[in-house]
């Protein structure tokens, strides 16, 4: 692909990104309840400032270059949203604790062959000493 062809299509998914922040703008001015937020992701900066232009609220645009939350910040926002805080936290799940499934992993699988062990115990000390006995 050229260079041309490149900055081409770049610019006609900036345009389509644009595009479709209009439309998504005009629906959620139309109806609002039935809005998906979701719809949103794939719009970018460029697009989300301009959803946010045609909807008709310009204070949330100065917010959109500053730079992504810290740890300590998505922390905390995780934790109001455990509380009633308005907003996307209370969506988030945790992560599964691998350590603690490996661990009961093991134990079940040490417990299967210590079962084991002891039915091959059982098998050689009581019932083959009965069988050869009955064989003789």
């Amino acid at each position: 692909m050229s260079v041309s062809s490149i900055s081409e299509t770049v610019s006609e998914g900036a345009a389509a990104r644009l595009e479709l922040a209009e439309e998504l703008a005009s629906a959620f001015r139309s109806d609002p309840g039935s809005f998906e937020p979701r719809r949103l992701e794939r719009l970018g900066r460029s697009g989300l400032a301009c959803f946010l232009r045609h909807v008709g609220s310009a204070a949330p645009e100065a917010g959109l270059d500053a730079a992504p939350p810290s740890a300590g910040t998505r922390n905390q926002q995780r934790t109001a949203g455990r509380y009633g805080a308005a907003g996307w936290t209370g969506q988030r799940t945790s992560e599964r604790h691998y350590g603690i499934a490996g661990t009961l992993l093991g134990l079940r699988a040490g417990a299967g062959t210590a079962a084991a062990g002891l039915l091959f115990l059982l098998l050689t000390e009581r019932v083959l000493p009965l069988i050869e006995r009955s064989l003789s």
